[in-house]
């Protein structure tokens, strides 16, 4: 599956000024409930991917309700949740997605791996498979993708559902980076890998 290289505009929120405020320097006279977060727009030239996926959908699915997607955390794949997903299936009638994020599984591997094009990545799944609106339910890193996508298209995510996530903070881009090479580059087999 080709893409295409892009423009494209990126909000992230500032959580250091929101949650790491000292209330002792209040020299602008900002009353406390009046704070708020500042959001940085950027624009970010990146091409993104086609992701691996499987999807979960049972006889009696129903297509008046909202699918869910599932997105494994940094270093896992998509078979983290296939149980998981089958069994949401059977018990909301709702098409279940999981996805393996780029540099995981199935899905190809890239040198360019941060937040931005995993949020962009997963965008791009939801328009090709024409999904308007989904529920997420993320495991670890992929929380903050999911959150993300929820601050620039809040019309697009019914629920956020997030296991075991991580404090939001800016993320390493040469960690993810530096990890997916150790990954590639190893040969070993490893619990982020695909079973054969």
């Amino acid at each position: 599956m080709r893409s295409h290289c892009r423009k494209l505009g990126v909000a992230r929120m500032n959580f250091e000024n929101l949650f790491h405020r000292d209330v002792s320097d209040n020299s602008q006279g900002i009353p406390d409930h009046d704070f708020k977060a500042r959001i940085t727009v950027f624009e970010i030239a990146m091409e993104t991917m086609g992701l691996a996926f499987e999807l979960f959908e049972m006889y009696d699915t129903r297509s008046d309700l909202n699918p869910i997607i599932l997105i494994h955390g940094l270093f896992w794949n998509k078979f983290l949740f296939k149980d998981l997903a089958a069994d949401i299936c059977k018990e909301t009638k709702r098409k279940v997605y999981t996805l393996d994020l780029r540099c995981h599984g199935e899905s190809p591997f890239s040198e360019n791996f941060c937040t931005e094009v995993l949020v962009e990545d997963v965008k791009q799944f939801m328009e090709q498979k024409n999904l308007k609106t989904v529920a997420f339910i993320c495991h670890s890193f992929s929380s903050s993708v999911a959150y993300l996508i929820a601050l620039e298209k809040p019309e697009a995510v019914e629920k956020l559902v997030f296991i075991d996530h991580p404090t939001f903070m800016s993320f390493s881009h040469n960690f993810c980076l530096t990890a997916s090479r150790t990954n590639k580059s190893s040969g070993q087999t490893s619990s982020w890998q695909n079973p054969k």
